[in-house]
């Protein structure tokens, strides 16, 4: 391994690190020692959240390529949670897509910021997937992650309305009827 590949993992393991809660660090390491990360390192800025009284700073975009179907059958299913939630910020909206599918169902507090990140973005496709789970989401879960992210919760309400303002308006003329509104509605009318 070349010294460019140490510094990588090293790299890749700071940001992977800091997007999980730290009971989380050896699923973490798992998965660097078994998939090989190709592409770029995340360059993109980071959002940060508190999880269960942790800080947390997750990427808004990743560049490297998905890992094959042979790497991930060698991670368990809290892995490919972890990994999963990771590929929802890749610069690709498919992989997104296909990875939110992944972890929508998830009960565990982990996945929330990645959920609630792609709720306030701008492939109305993932929008409506999102939309279409609601009732089936722990919601409990969810507002306790809200309820600690005051500010982070209305700014990504808030860049979840500018997208509908530039992309989706013609299409979806009444912002109240936008699933996007709906989802942040849903979770306003819980925590009353």
């Amino acid at each position: 391994m070349s010294h460019n590949a140490d510094e990588r993992e090293k790299l890749l393991f700071q940001v992977a690190h800091a997007s999980f809660p730290s009971y989380q660090e050896s699923n973490i390491s798992t998965i660097i020692n078994n998939i090989e990360f190709q592409g770029s390192l995340p360059h993109s800025d980071c959002f940060e959240v508190t999880l269960n009284n942790e800080l947390l700073s997750i990427p808004y975009r990743i560049y490297f390529k998905e890992p094959t179907t042979k790497q991930m059958s060698q991670l368990s299913s809290e892995q490919v949670v972890i990994l999963n939630c990771l590929f929802t910020r890749h610069h690709n909206g498919y992989i997104r897509e296909r990875n939110l599918k992944e972890i929508i169902l998830v009960d565990k507090p982990t996945v929330i910021p990645f959920v609630i990140q792609l709720a306030g973005e701008y492939v109305y496709e993932i929008v409506e997937i999102i939309y279409e789970h609601l009732n089936y989401l722990n919601i409990d879960n969810y507002l306790n992650f809200i309820t600690a992210n005051p500010a982070y919760y209305q700014k990504t309400k808030a860049r979840m309305i500018s997208y509908w303002n530039c992309n989706h308006r013609n299409q979806h003329k009444n912002l109240s009827n936008y699933k996007g509104l709906q989802i942040f509605k849903y979770f306003e009318k819980n925590l009353r």
